[in-house]
Formats: structure tokens, C-alpha cells, sequence
């Protein structure tokens, strides 16, 4: 739980008995303060993970399609996700390792 507290995903831990107690206390506090005030630190909140996301989102779309963009990893990822295993065969003095879908250098 205190793991929650630092990584900013509660504000505080308190015991199974007091649970409702606090969020009582902490309700009626949050009543007593301006609405707009409340809502524009809501909607700021939002916006920064909405951003944070979307930043994570494109840089994994950009790992993807370049890491994608070469033809080995694209049928790696083709065999993996049609659950279709490789046959391996090792071509003597060639340094190349033969596939079902394709041939490959180990270098």
C-alpha cells in the first residue's frame, strides 16, 4: 500500500476500521473548497496523463514501425501470431540458418 502512496495513486493508507471515517473527513473537505478550483486541478490532472499517454503511445507506434519495418522481425512476429513454428535447418558453410518462411543470416 505505501508503494500506492509514492507512485501517487492514493493520497494516503489508513486501517480497514477508520476507512470510512477518513473518507468522511476527507469528502466534507473537498466540499468546502471553490468548485471551479476543484475542477480546473481535475481537468489539469487529466490533461497531463491524457498527454503523457499519448507521448508513451506514439513513441511505441515509432518502435514498432521502425523496429517492424525490416522484413525479419515482420515474419518473426507473422509466425508468433499465427502460432506457427519454424522448422530450422542448417545450411553446412553458409553461415545461414534456414526457416520455414525465409532464410537468415546469424552474423
Amino acid at each position: 500500500m505505501q508503494h500506492a502512496v509514492e507512485l501517487g495513486l492514493v493520497t494516503q493508507v489508513v486501517p480497514d476500521q477508520k476507512l470510512l471515517a477518513t473518507a468522511t473527513t476527507t469528502a466534507q473537505k473537498l466540499v468546502e473548497k471553490p468548485a471551479e478550483a476543484l475542477q480546473a486541478c481535475k481537468r489539469l490532472m487529466r490533461q497531463s496523463t491524457r498527454e503523457h499517454l499519448e507521448r508513451a503511445a506514439r513513441a511505441e507506434n515509432e518502435t514498432f514501425s521502425a523496429r517492424f519495418a525490416h522484413p525479419i522481425p515482420r515474419k518473426r512476429s507473422l509466425r508468433f501470431s499465427t502460432n506457427v513454428r519454424p522448422t530450422y535447418s542448417v545450411e553446412k558453410g553458409r553461415g545461414r540458418l534456414g526457416l520455414l518462411h525465409g532464410t537468415w543470416s546469424q552474423s
